[in-house]
């Protein structure tokens, strides 16, 4: 079943996550960020990026399982995470990578 109000193909029973608050996303994943945004750009291409959908600021990133396989991509999460914490008024914390 398919949601065939806006002709997506995403399933109508997969909720569309708000993951920080109603005002901003974070998709975490290649196939978070394909439904979301209709677009097949490999995540290691959109993560560090501004996007939106339906209104709503999503700024892609690595899924953590990932960073579990690679370590050393944590540095640009963190970079994602920082500009997310900027948008919303929060300082990096303390004592993080900058």
């Amino acid at each position: 079943m398919t949601d065939a109000a806006d002709g997506s193909a995403r399933p109508a029973s997969v909720p569309i996550p708000r993951t920080l608050d109603p005002w901003l996303g974070q998709p975490k994943s290649y196939a978070r960020c394909a439904m979301l945004l209709r677009e097949q750009t490999p995540i290691s291409r959109l993560r560090g990026q501004w996007r939106e959908y339906e209104g709503i600021p999503l700024m892609p990133t690595f899924h953590p399982a990932y960073l579990l396989r690679s370590p050393g991509e944590k540095g640009k999460v963190w970079e994602d995470l920082k500009q997310v914490m900027g948008k919303l008024g929060l300082p990096p914390t303390k004592g993080a990578a900058s």
